[in-house]
């Protein structure tokens, strides 16, 4: 029980300062704009959702289908020229 409960503090320390980073948009002296985790004089704090991930899916593992072709073997070797 005390093995799951410091796994548990652990993973969720590692988890909160990936959910608690900022994103700041400025616009630099060239015109581009900019995103950086860093606040900068005029800067606007963005409003970051969350992205929506899916599952995959799982896939059944099949056995890979017999070949259709016939094997190929040489009935005569013949050499016309050297």
């Amino acid at each position: 029980m005390a093995r799951f409960l410091a796994v548990l503090c652990i993973a969720i320390a590692i988890c909160l300062p990936a959910q608690a980073a900022k994103v700041y948009k400025y616009t630099d002296e060239n015109g581009n704009t900019v995103f950086t985790d860093e606040p900068v004089k005029g800067s606007e704090e963005m409003d970051v959702k969350p992205v929506a991930t899916i599952p995959a899916i799982p896939v059944p593992k099949s056995e890979p289908a017999p070949s259709k072709e016939a094997e190929f073997e040489y009935s005569k070797v013949e050499i016309t020229q050297p």
